[in-house]
């Protein structure tokens, strides 16, 4: 009977780390897609967040398929992450402190998950043993270390790429959507 009980906790607890992976990739997907914004100012910069971004969002996608056994769509990915993004715009500039821990836990998330890849190069060419690698390698909803040395400049990079954004119109990826369907 004991062991009935702690395989149900065990089994339901599944769908909310689940879920808590979706909610957390989706939070670096959504800040790495603000922070592109600085490509105006620091071009490399901005490729780095860009690809960050990529590879969340994939993550996301992944991390959602968990949940559910809907086909996940790069609509359902761009809903969730448009309105995170969102939700970045309006906790901007009051929560900016937290928002740079949310960055550094983002960046030692994904610096993380890109040793594991580097580490298993033949991955790459195989889609069904990636994402069995991908699945099993750290979750966004724990604590990660700043990868880098020195983060005195994130604070004023987070201001450069947050008043970029805003300046240019708070663009989400459904925005951007909009906009070309109305044209």
């Amino acid at each position: 009977m004991r062991y009935l009980i702690f395989m149900f906790l065990i089994i339901s607890s599944f769908p909310s780390f689940s879920q808590s992976s979706v909610n957390s990739s989706n939070k670096c997907s959504a800040l790495f897609f603000i922070m592109t914004s600085i490509q105006k100012v620091e071009p490399a910069l901005g490729e780095y967040f860009t690809k960050q971004g990529q590879m969340s969002q994939m993550l996301t996608g992944l991390y959602l398929s968990e949940t559910t056994i809907e086909t996940i769509t790069n609509g359902m990915v761009s809903n969730i992450k448009s309105e995170e993004i969102e939700n970045y715009g309006k906790r901007y500039p009051s929560e900016k402190s937290i928002i740079q821990k949310e960055l550094e836990n983002c960046m030692g998330w994904t610096y993380q998950i890109g040793l594991i890849v580097e580490d298993n190069p033949s991955v790459l060419s195989n889609e069904k043993k990636l994402k069995k690698l991908l699945l099993n390698s750290p979750r966004p909803n724990e604590e990660y270390e700043y990868p880098f040395e020195d983060k005195s400049w994130l604070n004023d990079l987070i201001i450069g790429a947050f008043d970029t954004w805003i300046i240019n119109g708070s663009i989400t990826p459904n925005s951007m959507k909009d906009l070309l369907n109305a044209n």
